[in-house]
């Protein structure tokens, strides 16, 4: 089966070549780029400073000033640059499979009884647990009377009325409070 392209979109590659990657970068980035193994040699070899080296490019035609500044902006563009070189490198002498990464897993994905092969192998010699459903170990609070009581040797208080009991010491400390506050306070 053939690959069939749109008549615009052929005659627009064929007069457009597209932005290149020269177009949007500085003259300085460029010239480090076409000459970065002599900057190499010059810098780490003889020890020729940022400043030889730019008016080394202005002498190239690249306008630029001769200041720190400068200087600072064409190491960053040079370490950038050997950084890249050594990266594509390493990437051309890797083959094909070692240069893409295998992705990840997400956790969500992995089975929920799965555990690595070390833990696995600390685990072998133990007897394996069946897991309880879930609806086996749910047991609610209300079913339990005694979670309801606060003191273990109340016995024979039931929850009735220890709520009963309990309401009526906090109307007595109310109105003892509104008593000690004087009059106009007391209602019953």
């Amino acid at each position: 089966m053939t690959k069939t392209v749109s008549k615009g979109l052929a005659r627009l590659a064929e007069t457009d070549p597209g932005r290149s990657y020269q177009a949007s970068t500085s003259p300085l980035y460029l010239w480090i780029d076409a000459h970065c193994e002599e900057i190499e040699t010059l810098r780490y070899g003889k020890g020729w400073s940022w400043e030889k080296l730019v008016s080394a490019a202005i002498e190239d035609g690249i306008s630029l000033e001769n200041n720190p500044a400068t200087w600072k902006k064409c190491r960053t563009s040079f370490t950038r640059i050997r950084a890249l070189r050594k990266k594509r490198k390493l990437l051309a002498a890797l083959p094909e499979a070692a240069a893409q990464r295998p992705k990840s897993t997400a956790p969500s994905r992995v089975p929920a009884d799965w555990r690595p092969a070390s833990v696995e192998e600390a685990y072998a010699d133990r007897p394996l647990k069946e897991n309880e459903p879930a609806s086996e170990k749910v047991v609610s609070v209300a079913d339990q009377t005694k979670t309801l009581r606060s003191d273990p040797e109340d016995k024979e208080e039931t929850p009735e009325e220890r709520a009963e009991r309990l309401t009526n010491e906090i109307e007595q400390k109310l109105f003892a409070q509104n008593r000690a506050r004087g009059p106009g306070f007391l209602t019953e």
